[in-house]
């Protein structure tokens, strides 16, 4: 007997009150369907609007929004008063096609479209009866404009002006190195398991100077059903939820069998790492490995990386201080790195690209 399949719903994370609701991994079990037919339905029965925001203004293009909703059933949702979701200069709306493909007269005006790279635009605009923010695929395989988080805050700052809006964030890609995590510190994401929802409140400084203390929350969503189109690691990472992670090497002996030689701590955002030179007879490796614990500032600790610190043993980039930081960071050139687990791997290989 085939168990039956179950979509997901946002109804939990809404409950929590926050501000920020987080739904990550697990492609193809309805993120996207379930909150697009919420902000439908409220759209249709109120005068209330919502948000697509995306972070190029490439992706808001008239054929790519009206494609994100060609799943929806608007004539339910409308009952029957409309057949189409229409995008034009930036705006959404139900509208009807008919089978000649020319729009009727008749819409209505239900949401906005917002471009992260133009948030600085909608600064002198008013949008008193938005409610609703969806933001798709925050998390990115690839590139995030510089200081993101705090465009997406300064956004939502400005178009509420003092209100309280939902901003739904979906992913199915789950790398750790999304810069959200590490601004909103949500250092209990990166240990999560499957089907739980944690809360953060976030205290940040807002466009007027204002002192605003937002919730975050964040479910990190469970397996619902298998999808046969993805297999292997493919489906670790897309329908079953887990992060995405690489081959990388690991140690060719036994921890036990090398000798410790320098030890120094590399620091991005929420990701911590513990970075150590070892030896083995004749030979040297750099192995690095998760920092799980609490960081405590010790005299004569190195660190690098984005932790403020006024020792002239913390540096921002891979500057070598020693001989021994000089080997260490030669063997990185060299590809002489070994790595506790894969994830460790993917995330460092990444986090040296800012460094």
């Amino acid at each position: 007997m085939k168990n039956k399949k179950v979509y997901y719903n946002w109804d939990n994370l809404i409950a929590t009150g926050a501000t920020y609701l987080m739904a990550l991994g697990a492609r193809n079990i309805g993120k996207s369907y379930d909150i697009k037919i919420k902000v439908l339905r409220n759209a249709y029965k109120s005068d209330n609007k919502f948000g697509l925001v995306r972070r190029w203004k490439e992706d808001l293009k008239q054929d790519l929004v009206q494609q994100y909703f060609a799943d929806m059933p608007i004539k339910d949702i409308t009952h029957e008063e409309y057949n189409y979701i229409r995008c034009w200069q930036g705006k959404i709306y139900f509208g009807n096609l008919n089978d000649d493909g020319v729009w009727d007269r008749k819409k209505k005006l239900i949401g906005y479209c917002f471009a992260l790279t133009s948030e600085q635009h909608f600064k002198s605009t008013m949008y008193p009866d938005l409610t609703d923010l969806i933001f798709e695929e925050f998390i990115s395989n690839t590139f995030y404009l510089p200081d993101e988080p705090k465009k997406l805050t300064s956004l939502i700052s400005t178009i509420a002006r003092g209100r309280k809006i939902k901003v739904f964030l979906v992913a199915n890609t789950i790398s750790r190195m999304c810069p959200y995590f590490g601004y909103w510190s949500l250092d209990k994401t990166l240990q999560q398991k499957q089907g739980t929802i944690d809360t953060y409140d976030f205290t940040f400084t807002n466009d007027y100077d204002e002192q605003e203390i937002i919730k975050v929350a964040v479910e990190m969503c469970g397996i619902m059903s298998t999808n046969k189109m993805f297999f292997g690691k493919s489906q670790n990472m897309t329908v079953n939820g887990k992060w995405q992670s690489d081959e990388h090497p690991t140690l060719q002996y036994d921890r036990r069998e090398y000798t410790e030689v320098y030890e120094m701590f590399v620091f991005k955002e929420s990701l911590k790492f513990r970075c150590i030179l070892l030896k083995k007879d004749t030979c040297f490796i750099w192995f690095v490995e998760p920092f799980t614990g609490k960081f405590k500032n010790i005299p004569n600790t190195r660190i690098i990386g984005d932790i403020y610190n006024e020792s002239m043993l913390a540096t921002t980039k891979l500057t070598p201080l020693s001989d021994k930081e000089g080997i260490a960071f030669t063997l990185v050139g060299l590809g002489k790195v070994a790595y506790s687990d894969n994830l460790t791997g993917t995330e460092f290989t990444k986090l040296l690209e800012s460094l």
